[in-house]
């Protein structure tokens, strides 16, 4: 998925500096990499993404087709829900997405009309959860959920404050800063 989205910002990148030939192969080199994990980790039936690796439900493989544009558009809105539903079923409306899906868990059920899910997954005191750390606590982001963490001020799970701005509060920049 990471692939897939580092293709597109730099078909973005040639296309902004007038290199429409590399724009071109980015995005025919995109295009070839979303094809493949559609056909290769997308279940039509259960409207999720799955690894490659068998081991049952994971939210990061279908947030991150959300998140960088892999899924169909047609389906975006349905895979949304079968995701909050999975959620909700499978984890008992609990975050497993680790460090690489969780930046855009909460954005991406918010956008897809799933925001009762982000909600109800923000308000978690048990774990895993950042309630459970502020009942534990915690006045920072720790490296893991356990209360047992190594270190006590780690950024990737400080992503929730993103959409406390973006999404909850509708924070939004108008225009880049350096303008």
């Amino acid at each position: 998925a990471f692939v897939y989205r580092v293709l597109k910002v730099t078909e973005q990148v040639a296309r902004f500096f007038g290199q429409e030939e590399d724009a071109s192969r980015y995005a025919h080199g995109a295009q070839n990499v979303r094809d493949g994990i559609n056909r290769r980790f997308f279940d039509a039936e259960t409207l999720l993404y799955h690894t490659q690796v068998p081991c049952g439900f994971r939210q990061t493989p279908t947030v991150l087709a959300l998140a960088f544009g892999i899924a169909p558009e047609e389906k975006r809105s349905d895979i949304a829900h079968a995701l909050a539903a999975a959620i909700r079923t499978h984890d008992g409306g609990h975050l497993s997405t680790g460090c690489m899906g969780l930046k855009y868990l909460l954005p991406v059920l918010s956008e897809l009309g799933e925001a009762e899910t982000a909600f109800e997954i923000i308000h978690r005191t048990d774990y895993p959860s950042w309630g459970y750390w502020l009942a534990n606590g915690a006045t920072t982001c720790w490296e893991t959920w356990g209360t047992d963490a190594r270190s006590l001020d780690h950024f990737y799970f400080g992503s929730v404050d993103d959409w406390f701005y973006g999404s909850l509060a509708g924070i939004q920049p108008l225009e880049p800063g350096y303008r």
